[in-house]
């Protein structure tokens, strides 16, 4: 009783912090105006969160195209001489250890018999959680296949979204030194609605950098899964779908 009661008090806590946190991108905004809000440190940190919510979104359909496809069957190709302890079915004794077949005898991929390659490929079986009569290097290979994938698509997009604020930079430049109250207020409200995007997208990278820690922050993981505000970013973030996407979960 007492520690949910702790728990629901820091989750109030993490709700007031986000959106003191949202408040000041949306009056910083403000002040600064849209003209002026195009560049600037938060304004990288935005092409980057932007970029990485785009692969995010778009990953699967690349990773199924002749592109992704290519990639795939390269890194296939030469998975092959991986060794015996990323090519052969696992399977999972009785302790829950990954293991291989080698002449009939069930033989643990950590046990040191395989050197490095079986304490990697154990690795790599735990963390994507092979099944049994899977090998390693199928789930190793989907695994990089994504991170080349997304590693391409993302420098795309940020030299894309770059171009698009240079060319944006140079259109509304004259709203900074415009004297009409109309064109202000509109450089105000634009201003407003760009930083406080700005400053949602910059909390969910936050939030996904929390959620990837995992126990490590079980805690802060805890307040903000349960907190009614915070929460529905943080069960709901499009950046922690592509981390699990490219490094398991």
């Amino acid at each position: 009783m007492f520690l949910s009661g702790i728990i629901s008090a820091a989750s109030w806590y993490a709700d007031v912090a986000l959106a003191a946190l949202l408040l000041l991108f949306l009056l910083a905004g403000i002040i600064k105006g849209f003209a002026k809000s195009t560049k600037g440190f938060f304004v990288f940190v935005f092409v980057v969160c932007v970029s990485l919510l785009l692969t995010g979104v778009t990953q699967d359909a690349v990773y199924d195209s002749a592109l992704g496809t290519s990639i795939h069957d390269g890194i296939a190709s030469a998975s092959e001489d991986w060794g015996v302890a990323f090519n052969s079915p696992v399977t999972v004794n009785g302790d829950g250890a990954y293991c291989i077949t080698v002449d009939g005898a069930e033989v643990p991929l950590s046990g040191g018999d395989f050197g490095f390659k079986g304490t990697f490929a154990n690795f790599v079986a735990e963390q994507f959680r092979v099944e049994e009569g899977e090998t390693v290097a199928g789930a190793a290979v989907a695994s990089i296949t994504g991170v080349c994938v997304a590693a391409i698509m993302f420098l795309v997009y940020v030299i894309g979204i770059t171009l698009i604020f240079f060319v944006i930079r140079r259109l509304v430049a004259p709203m900074a030194k415009a004297t009409l109250p109309g064109v202000r207020f509109v450089d105000k409200l634009l201003g407003a609605v760009f930083s406080l995007l700005i400053g949602l997208v910059f909390v969910w990278i936050i939030f996904a950098i929390i959620a990837a820690i995992g126990d490590n922050a079980a805690a802060a993981n805890d307040y903000l899964a349960n907190s009614a505000f915070a929460g529905i970013l943080y069960n709901h973030n499009p950046v922690s779908t592509l981390f699990s996407r490219i490094f398991g979960s």
